[in-house]
């Protein structure tokens, strides 16, 4: 009887594991195709675009549903009535038009209940564009019926507009996948973030001259980094309760940006912010005033520095030089650069000639020296001391 049972039992174990079985003999079936020409389908109130070269336009063909989708050719305008989600490729706007060429518009109910989703493997592309919602309307303090985004794939963006975006449910980069490009950027945000990035490779992403400004709490909210610390330059940061958040743990690098130092703030994981400034100047002769080439320059922070720093150039053809010098490196313990334990300034600039020639000048980096304009110094007066003429604009190397 027991032997009966054992087989009863050995009977039920394999029948359970037949589809199992089989599918260790069956033929795996083939992956299917990605698509190859631009794909838009509606899938249960969602639009998911897939295969290369889709546009707003091409989506609106291809739904057929001006209910949850409509492209209107004159204004170049879409009004989207539902999330996106892009598994292949959308571009946004004309890369060799000026001003406003395209408009994406959702027509939300609520905060955040429309989302344009990039997943991995998948790419946003925007120029000289819009996104916005169809009510335009926001309260401060208070979430407005804002849309997200939710970037794990690939972001582009130069010269955008992301009016009324509910920061409470975008992610503008978001994972290790996550890569892309912001140029000139602006984010205005209603409720908590103007613009938000977590658990990024700061190698894969950059952002520069972008204006991050949020009714509600932080123009920034940055959460984990790794592998290299994040890099945003030239960029503006505002928000009601402050500037940027520090979630982390995170290292971001802030060149040339405005803000105000008491307005970072950190959260519990172990982070900080780099302070730098761009600082450009020309070389030229005291006798002849022509620019001075091939000389070495030295910038280095003095010995009671809290940060020590050094950094060594020459001067290019025309005379110039420029270095991007840390000011201070804000961490929770010490927030503002009043603190002398996390201060790098001030540096003396140093210049020497093949022949001899010296010039000494002393530089303190912060937002109050002017960044588009070079300090002229002279260089042959025979105590090796500098003279300083009237600014001129930097070149292009030096922002």
């Amino acid at each position: 009887m027991k032997k009966i049972t054992i087989a009863i039992a050995l009977a039920a174990i394999i029948y359970m594991m037949l589809p199992t079985i089989r599918g260790l003999f069956d033929e795996a079936e083939p992956p299917q195709a990605l698509p190859t020409v631009p794909t838009a389908v509606l899938e249960m109130g969602s639009i998911i675009v897939k295969g290369p070269g889709n546009t707003l336009a091409s989506i609106a063909d291809q739904i057929g549903d001006e209910g949850t989708f409509s492209y209107d050719p004159g204004r170049k305008t879409a009004i989207c009535r539902g999330n996106v989600k892009i598994e292949g490729e959308l571009t946004i706007g004309d890369p060799k038009g000026e001003g406003l060429t395209e408009t994406l518009e959702f027509k939300t109910r609520v905060c955040g209940d429309c989302m344009i989703f990039v997943r991995p493997g998948g790419t946003l592309k925007a120029y000289n564009a819009e996104i916005s919602t169809f009510d335009r309307t926001t309260i401060a303090g208070l979430c407005p019926k804002g849309y997200g985004i939710l970037g794990e794939g690939e972001v582009v963006m130069h010269n955008v507009r992301l009016s009324y975006m509910s920061g409470s449910s975008s992610t503008i980069f978001s994972g290790r996948q996550a890569s892309g490009v912001l140029d000139r950027v602006m984010s205005y945000g209603g409720d908590t973030n103007a613009i938000s990035y977590n658990d990024i490779s700061p190698g894969n992403v950059k952002i520069t001259r972008c204006n991050f400004l949020a009714v509600g709490n932080w123009g920034a909210w940055i959460g984990r980094t790794a592998d290299a610390p994040l890099v945003i330059d030239r960029t503006v940061f505002s928000g009601k309760s402050g500037d940027m958040l520090i979630n982390g743990p995170a290292d971001v690098i802030l060149e040339d940006c405005r803000f105000r130092p008491d307005k970072v703030s950190f959260g519990p994981q172990q982070s900080s912010v780099t302070v730098r400034w761009t600082r450009c100047f020309q070389l030229i002769d005291a006798d002849t005033r022509r620019p001075v080439a091939g000389a070495k320059v030295t910038a280095a922070t003095r010995q009671q520095a809290g940060i020590q720093q050094t950094y060594t150039a020459t001067t290019d053809s025309k005379g110039f030089v420029a270095f991007t010098l840390v000011e201070y490196k804000a961490t929770p313990r010490h927030r503002t650069r009043k603190d002398g334990a996390n201060n790098a300034a001030p540096y003396d600039i140093n210049f020497e000639t093949d022949n001899g020639g010296k010039a000494t000048l002393i530089v303190d980096p912060r937002r109050a020296e002017v960044n588009h304009e070079c300090r002229i110094v002279k260089i042959g007066s025979p105590d090796g001391t500098q003279a300083e003429a009237p600014r001129r604009p930097s070149p292009d190397f030096a922002k």
